[in-house]
């Protein structure tokens, strides 16, 4: 049977459209939110995430902490990662019906 989604986590990676029901590849998914990347940067340490989603994680009290590594590091530049971003628009052009999950439309 159908496993819930644990409590407060989102579920399995997804998205809806007209007919055009896809699995959001792995690589193209934020490791924090599970969803496909909107507005993916990279940080510090070189691992990328949605930026929301590291900005709402990553902040902690004597720097920035790595939601993946825990390992702690000052610089708090996030840089735009344009493959990632790239990759995730021809997803999307392959699969013009689809609108992922927690996207309200399919602007990136």
């Amino acid at each position: 049977g159908d496993v819930p989604a644990a409590a407060g986590l989102p579920e399995a990676a997804g998205a809806r459209g007209d007919g055009d029901a896809a699995e959001v590849p792995e690589d193209l998914l934020c490791p924090v939110l599970h969803t496909l990347f909107r507005d993916p940067v990279v940080n510090a340490v070189g691992n990328t995430y949605e930026r929301g989603a590291l900005l709402r994680v990553g902040r902690r009290a004597g720097g920035w902490v790595d939601p993946l590594t825990n390992e702690v590091f000052d610089d708090g530049t996030l840089i735009p990662n344009w493959d990632v971003r790239r990759r995730v628009q021809r997803f999307l052009d392959a699969h013009p019906g689809l609108v992922p999950d927690g996207w309200g439309d399919r602007s990136t």
